[in-house]
């Protein structure tokens, strides 16, 4: 209520908060994602790997585990050619550096590949497999 004053009452803006909040939104999701995924709690459709089960179900799980790797190739290298331009600049409201307000999600995308490998290698024998159905570790 008071902020809704302040901002059309007075036409003061609160621009650093809203920055701030999605600053804060983006890392927790970003950050969120690869200990998801570690932990089998992400979300999971595996009705057509239950049908199918056995190998079929192994190839299937490859496959996602490596579509998860080339999508973090590609916001990587994006982020990167982004970041190259932008990264220079500062944010409007908070002034903090694009290499800041990325960093979350970039760590958030390295971290989640870094968990896709480690999925991968459970798969190939290295450990448990990951449970694709439930989305939950044995």
């Amino acid at each position: 209520m008071r902020l809704a004053v302040i901002r059309n009452g007075f036409d003061i803006g609160l621009a650093w908060a809203d920055e701030l909040a999605r600053f804060a939104s983006l890392s927790l999701v970003y950050l969120a994602m690869p200990r998801l995924a570690l932990r089998g709690q992400h979300i999971a459709i595996g009705m057509l790997p239950e049908l199918l089960g056995g190998r079929i179900q192994t190839v299937m799980a490859i496959g996602v585990e490596l579509g998860v790797l080339a999508f973090c190739t590609l916001t990587l290298y994006g982020t990167h050619a982004y970041l190259m331009r932008a990264g220079k600049f500062s944010t409007q409201a908070m002034s903090l550096s694009n290499w800041v307000f990325y960093a979350p999600a970039t760590l958030g995308i390295t971290l989640f590949a870094l968990v896709a490998v480690l999925r991968l290698l459970k798969i190939a024998g290295f450990g448990q497999s990951p449970d694709h159905q439930t989305g939950s570790h044995p």
